[in-house]
């Protein structure tokens, strides 16, 4: 049997990766320049809350995120779901979301979710199995912050599970300069 040289192995690995390539919009590649530490930082926190949602609930299940930027998230939290949806305030980066992540069952929207349902496949008594909400809570407004706590519940089925995620108080010391301008609402 003859060894394979270095190069060999390499280009029969590189085949196999495909041409497929992930652009990162202007808030991740922020981050991954100026605090590269956050961005496996934040992907295992979504890794934790799609193992939250997991166990409760079988196959398949469906999870809206609230505050998804980028869509980071959309592979881990939508990995074992029949329909995942995306909902972010600022429209580049669901723009960079809906060319990265695009799949069957995976959808975004640049809307404001403070207080609104998000019906699950357009009909309007049909809530969410699981709803996470990471790093977006500290960023609302106290006297909105009842709005955000609306949508999340109000589209939650009742036997459902809720993923929220926020820096706390204590954790501020430690937060770049970046990240204290727009904490707003820390407990």
């Amino acid at each position: 049997m003859t060894q394979q040289s270095e190069a060999e192995a390499w280009a029969g690995v590189r085949d196999r990766l495909g041409s497929e390539t992930i652009t990162l919009g202007h808030h991740w590649s922020f981050n991954l320049r100026n605090d590269p530490k956050r961005f496996p930082f934040v992907l295992s926190r979504y890794k934790l809350a799609a193992k939250l949602a997991a166990p409760q609930l079988g196959p398949p299940r469906s999870v809206l995120e609230l505050g998804c930027s980028e869509g980071l998230g959309t592979p881990l939290l939508g990995e074992f779901a029949s329909a995942y949806h995306g909902v972010d305030l600022d429209d580049d980066a669901v723009a960079s979301a809906q060319q990265n992540w695009a799949a069957e069952g995976v959808s975004f929207e640049a809307a404001d979710f403070l207080g609104r349902r998000f019906p699950r496949g357009g009909v309007a008594s049909r809530a969410w199995d699981a709803v996470v909400s990471l790093d977006v809570v500290e960023h609302i407004h106290v006297d909105a912050e009842p709005r955000y706590w609306a949508a999340l519940t109000e589209n939650l089925v009742d036997d459902g599970m809720a993923v929220v995620g926020t820096p706390n108080i204590t954790s501020e010391a430690y937060a770049s300069e970046m990240s204290r301008l727009g904490h707003i609402n820390l407990f």
